[in-house]
C-alpha cells in the first residue's frame, strides 16, 4: 500500500510546531489528567512521598520547585529537538520523537511525527501502530481503525494490533465488536493480560450497557465470564492488579454491574511503550540533539535505570544492546575527562611529549567512540 493511503480518512490539520504556544498548553497537560469518555487515558502527576520531601533540602516546597524546573527543562528540550528532527526527518527518529510526545499526552504532536515516519517508510510497522494508538487516545476512532487496519491487511498477525483495534470499539461502547478483536489477540497470545482485562470489561459492559432485556441466565453468564477474565488477567501479569480491579471483582460478586464496569474502565492499562523505550528514546535524543550533550551524571543515572530494566527483563535483547552502548558512552566521557587533563599538562609545558602522545591517542579513541555511538543511534547516517 502506498504511503499516501495511510493518511487518515479525514486529513489532519498540519499545524506548525510552535514552541511558544505548544509549551504553554503542554504544561497544563503535564499536570492534569486527560479523560476520554470518562476513562483515564493519561496521567502524568506523580505522588511525592514523605521520604522524598524530608530528603530534599528545604522540604517539600523546594522539592516541588525543583521538579517543576526539571519538567520545564525536559519539555523545552523535547520541543526543540522536534524542530530539529522535522528539518531533516528520518522514519526511525520520527518514531522516537512521536513516542516521547505520546507518553506525555501531546497527541497532536505525536500524530504529526508518526505520520511523517509512515510517509517516509510505510513498512515501519511500529510507527503505523503508534500512529493508530495516538489517534485512539485523541478520540478519532474511525481514523485509528483505518491506520491499524493497514497492518492487519498486510497479513501479519500481531496480538497487540488486534488489541488496539478492539480498544477503538471499546471506547465507543461497542462491546460485541470489541470482544471479537480481543479474542483474536488471545488466540495469538493466550497470556495477554491486558486482552483478558478488556474481555472482562466487554462482558460486564454487555450487562450494564444499553441492552436491558437480557434474561437472568444471560446476565449470570456474562457476569461469570467477566469475573473469570479479570482473574485470568491477574494470573497472567501482576501489573494489571490495582484497587480498581479488586473493586470490580467485588462488585461483580455483589451484582453491582454498573459499578463493576466503571471499575474495569478505570483499571484498564494505560498506554506504555515497549520495555524501557521512553527512557532509552529520551537519552538517545539528548545525545543526538542536545545542545550541550549528555553529562556524566545523566549517563550514570541512565545506566542505573537500565540495570533495573535488564534485571527485570533478562531476555530482552534490545535492553542488552542499549546497556552496552550506555557503558561505552560512559567510557567516552571518562576519555574526555582524561583528555582535558592532558591538555592542561600541555598548557603548562607544550613540549611534554608523553602528555602529547597520550592526548593524541585519547583523541583518536574519543573520535572512534563517538562515531560508533552515532552510527548505532542515528539512523540517518545509515
Amino acid at each position: 500500500m502506498a504511503a499516501q493511503t495511510l493518511r487518515t480518512v479525514v486529513e489532519l490539520d498540519q499545524k506548525k510546531l510552535a514552541f511558544e504556544s505548544s509549551f504553554n498548553d503542554s504544561q497544563k497537560q503535564l499536570t492534569s489528567s486527560v479523560l476520554t469518555n470518562g476513562v483515564l487515558v493519561f496521567e502524568q502527576k506523580k505522588a511525592v512521598s514523605k521520604e522524598m520531601a524530608s530528603a530534599a533540602q528545604g522540604g517539600l516546597e523546594k522539592l516541588l520547585s525543583q521538579s517543576h524546573q526539571n519538567l520545564i527543562s525536559e519539555t523545552e528540550f523535547i520541543f526543540s529537538a522536534s524542530r530539529k528532527i522535522l528539518q531533516s526527518p528520518s522514519s526511525p527518529v520520527c518514531l522516537i520523537m512521536g513516542v516521547l510526545f505520546l507518553t506525555r499526552g501531546f497527541y497532536d504532536d505525536a500524530i504529526l511525527h508518526f505520520q511523517k515516519a509512515v510517509d517516509l517508510d510505510p513498512s515501519n510497522i511500529p510507527a503505523v501502530k503508534h500512529y493508530g494508538v495516538a489517534m485512539t487516545l485523541k478520540g478519532d476512532f474511525e481514523n485509528a481503525r483505518h491506520v491499524l487496519g493497514y497492518i492487519l491487511e498486510s497479513g501479519t498477525a500481531f496480538a497487540d494490533i488486534y488489541y488496539c483495534v478492539g480498544n477503538t470499539f471499546l471506547f465507543q461502547r461497542q462491546f460485541d465488536r470489541a470482544r471479537s478483536y480481543y479474542e483474536q489477540a488471545l488466540k495469538i497470545n493466550p497470556n495477554y493480560a491486558d486482552a483478558h482485562l478488556r474481555l472482562a470489561t466487554c462482558a460486564v459492559g454487555l450487562i450494564a450497557g444499553e441492552n436491558h432485556n437480557l434474561v437472568e441466565a444471560a446476565v449470570e453468564q456474562w457476569a461469570a465470564e467477566s469475573l473469570r477474565e479479570a482473574q485470568l488477567a491477574a494470573q497472567c501479569s501482576s501489573k494489571v492488579l490495582s484497587g480498581a480491579l479488586l473493586a470490580a471483582t467485588d462488585n461483580l460478586k455483589q451484582k453491582k454491574y454498573q459499578m463493576a464496569l466503571k471499575n474495569l474502565l478505570e483499571a484498564r492499562p494505560k498506554f506504555s511503550p515497549k520495555t524501557g523505550s521512553e527512557l532509552i528514546y529520551f537519552y538517545i535524543l539528548k545525545l543526538l540533539y542536545g545542545d550541550k550533550g549528555v553529562n556524566i551524571e545523566e549517563t550514570e543515572d541512565y545506566l542505573r535505570q537500565l540495570e533495573v530494566l535488564v534485571e527485570a527483563n533478562p531476555s530482552y535483547v534490545d535492553l542488552r544492546l542499549h546497556y552496552g552502548m550506555a557503558n561505552m558512552i560512559k567510557s567516552n566521557f571518562l576519555v574526555s575527562r582524561s583528555l582535558r587533563e592532558m591538555n592542561k599538562a600541555l598548557e603548562g609545558n607544550p613540549r611534554f611529549q608523553k602528555a602529547q602522545l597520550v592526548a593524541d591517542t585519547l583523541k583518536e579513541v574519543y573520535r572512534k567512540m563517538l562515531l560508533t555511538v552515532k552510527e548505532v543511534y542515528n539512523s540517518q547516517s545509515r
